[in-house]
């Protein structure tokens, strides 16, 4: 098995906090593998709070949209991952799993499956949540 990808979770209030540090922790177990870390700059992938809007200044001063799963209702537009609440951990860890196909290839899956195998996101089967810059009608 590889090294794990390192995830930093940011903008989190305390109980969610210690939920997804609960989930990567059995996470360490499957392929890909993921590890939480305080270090967002230093991070491979992000899990922002996208209800919390320093968490989204974060993201963007990282330049780290792309290899961000948001989990709220004010998503950035051209989000690549996001999830509603309340979270759902297959539904976390298949958007990272689609992230890491995207930044890293299938061969960081083991064993390698095809994109076609993988079900549809959350993105894919919900109508996308207002964005920053929408306003709700």
């Amino acid at each position: 098995m590889s090294d794990p990808f390192r995830v930093a979770l940011v903008g989190f209030r305390t109980a969610e906090h210690g939920q997804l540090l609960d989930l990567f922790g059995a996470a360490l177990k499957r392929s890909p593998a993921y590890r939480p870390v305080h270090d967002a700059a230093g991070s491979d992938f992000i899990v922002a709070d996208a209800d919390n809007t320093e968490s989204l200044a974060e993201v963007v001063r990282l330049g780290l949209l792309d290899r961000t799963v948001y989990v709220g209702t004010q998503v950035p537009p051209d989000t690549p991952a996001w999830l509603a609440r309340p979270l759902d951990a297959t539904r976390l860890l298949r958007e990272l799993d689609l992230l890491v196909v995207q930044h890293v290839g299938v061969s960081a899956l083991e064993p390698p499956i095809e994109l076609r195998e993988l079900p549809p996101t959350p993105a894919a089967r919900t109508p996308r949540p207002p964005t920053l810059q929408e306003e709700p009608e």
